[in-house]
């Protein structure tokens, strides 16, 4: 039996799952019924051959370019309504911490909770969750396959959630260092001119850029994990 197999219907069995869920779930994300069967130790009508590997990308990819078929597929429906749900959530939670921890924000929104900018941000969430959800439904394998592949790789991105969260965190803290790093900068230019008013001004913009980075990892860590919970039945890894 293949581990991975093995340890996704463990884990599936402990969430509540039943046996029939479970083997519905890997046909729907490309296992074969000889190899399913074999997971269960359900004897297939030809014995003695090993199962092969999870078939590649190529078989997902078959369905991917007729948009009816496409609308009927309860995976491909289930991601998009997924990331088109918690990131319209995820980007109005930004947007409203950007107000809150930047004073320039504050005329430019004209209110501390603009309404018209916070549908803005809504609708654009929408719209951008399921163009995500639809991009992520098809390079989900290829990038799978290419992460089992590689080494280094393999090495530490060991299921979709990490997969998900750790590029973007890794990214998020370099961008967030530069950013500071500039911010001081500036911050010692300003101090220079303006003396202690310069000192106050700039401590305020400082630890807002700090408050705002921190919060938005810890959303961020929550809306990944949300979204990784909800699809993993369809994307064993």
């Amino acid at each position: 039996m293949n581990a991975q197999v093995d340890a996704y219907i463990k884990q599936a069995r402990a969430s509540g799952q039943t046996d029939e869920q479970i083997k519905k779930a890997l046909l729907q994300s490309g296992w074969k019924q000889e190899q399913v069967n074999d997971a269960f130790g359900i004897p297939n009508p030809q014995s003695g051959v090993t199962p092969p590997p999870p078939p590649p990308a190529q078989g997902q990819t078959a369905q991917s370019f007729d948009p009816e078929a496409l609308t009927k597929n309860p995976k491909f429906m289930t991601t998009v309504k997924t990331f088109a749900i918690y990131i319209p959530i995820l980007m109005v939670v930004n947007f409203v911490v950007a107000i809150i921890t930047s004073g320039l924000k504050y005329g430019f929104y004209e209110g501390i909770f603009g309404v018209a900018a916070l549908i803005m941000a809504i609708i654009y969430g929408v719209i951008s969750g399921a163009i995500s959800g639809v991009v992520f439904y098809f390079i989900y394998n290829p990038v799978r396959d290419f992460v089992k592949r590689t080494p280094f790789l393999a090495k530490y991105i060991h299921n979709m959630f990490t997969l998900m969260w750790v590029p973007s965190l890794v990214g998020s803290v370099i961008g967030g260092v530069f950013g500071l790093l500039g911010l001081l900068s500036l911050g010692a230019m300003t101090v220079g001119v303006l003396g202690s008013y310069g000192i106050a001004s700039m401590s305020g913009a400082f630890f807002g850029v700090i408050i705002s980075f921190v919060v938005n990892i810890v959303i961020y860590y929550f809306y990944a994990k949300t979204i990784s919970k909800k699809l993993e039945p369809l994307y064993p890894w």
